[in-house]
């Protein structure tokens, strides 16, 4: 049984459990997951990569588990998944000498939603891929910023208004940490690629060198 940010979230879970769609995701394990695997190559200026295909029942429950229940086990095994995936595409990009030693972050939350919701479900990923891939150079926090509390996009059905919201959404608080790094950076959920354009548009002005778009799903 996951237990969430609250101290008293077992016990809550026994008096009411939760729907279950959610309580399911806590015997979801990465092979089982890695079952349903069907890369995606989104393809913009840029290419976004997501392994997983949203309209899977057992993908969709575990994305909706970590991103509005704080289902912490399921934000794990996305990341794990993720990371395994990854594992092969960061091979085939160090034969050729590039992202050798990269660095990890997410798409960040504004600070109001945040504190609504008091977790980034693409933080918790980004930690889960750091840690199954032991990458050296650790998960940068508080670099990218969400400069704009844009409405979500799961809401906004035109890819131009998507694009629109986006525009000018993010900042870098300090370009010194992201200086000629190579970047993963992580989101849970690709559709049009906005978010993930605008967030790389401003990693790239800010001194990145070059950056991996990644995404659980698609």
């Amino acid at each position: 049984m996951n237990i969430s940010k609250h101290p008293l979230a077992f016990l809550y879970d026994l008096l009411f459990p939760r729907e279950p769609h959610v309580a399911i995701c806590d015997r979801v394990t990465r092979t089982y997951l890695e079952s349903f695997v069907e890369v995606a190559h989104i393809g913009l200026p840029f290419t976004c990569i997501a392994p997983l295909p949203y309209r899977k029942e057992v993908v969709k429950n575990m994305i909706q588990a970590s991103k509005y229940h704080s289902h912490t086990h399921a934000s794990k095994v996305l990341g794990e998944v993720l990371a395994n995936f990854l594992s092969e595409e960061l091979a085939e990009k160090q034969m050729f000498s590039t992202f050798t030693e990269p660095t990890v972050t997410y798409i960040p939350l504004h600070k109001k939603r945040f504190q609504e919701r008091g977790y980034n479900q693409a933080e918790r990923i980004a930690e889960s891929v750091f840690e199954t891939l032991e990458i050296q150079q650790g998960v940068l926090k508080e670099t990218l910023l969400r400069n704009i509390n844009t409405p979500s996009q799961s809401q906004t059905k035109n890819k131009e208004e998507r694009f629109k919201n986006m525009k000018n959404a993010f900042v870098v608080k300090d370009n010194n940490d992201i200086k000629d790094k190579d970047i993963i950076l992580i989101d849970d959920v690709v559709t049009t690629g906005a978010t993930f354009a605008s967030a790389r548009d401003t990693l790239l002005k800010a001194g990145a060198r070059d950056i991996l778009c990644v995404a659980v799903a698609h």
